[in-house]
């Protein structure tokens, strides 16, 4: 908590850290998440790196609180197989954006 605090207060005043939120920008509605899966379900290893690691029931908590009707969805992990390797992404975020009425028109996300 002492480094996030540190990090977003050297943050730009026009900068918007989403972590789980959203912002609207100039008519855009955009919510996004840093969240990955975790590698220690996954592949039964924990890693120094974790920071946005989450187990299965984190995740799909966070991934109930995407919004319908997004112009923008950013996450860091993407939605399972969709373009990476058959073993990659978020099944549950995958899930929740196929439920979705009104789904994201645009999603960016990293890498996994």
């Amino acid at each position: 908590a002492k480094v996030k605090r540190a990090f977003l207060s050297q943050l730009p005043s026009n900068v918007r850290y989403l972590e789980h939120t959203g912002v609207e920008y100039q008519g855009l509605k955009i919510w996004g998440s840093p969240t990955v899966c975790c590698r220690e379900e996954t592949l039964g290893k924990r890693y120094l790196s974790n920071a946005f690691e989450r187990r299965r029931a984190e995740r799909q908590q966070i991934w109930s609180q995407i919004p319908e009707g997004l112009d923008v969805l950013m996450t860091h992990v993407p939605p399972h197989r969709i373009l990476c390797s058959s073993d990659c992404g978020c099944e549950l975020l995958l899930n929740r954006l196929k439920h979705l009425s009104q789904p994201p028109l645009f999603h960016c996300f990293g890498h996994y």
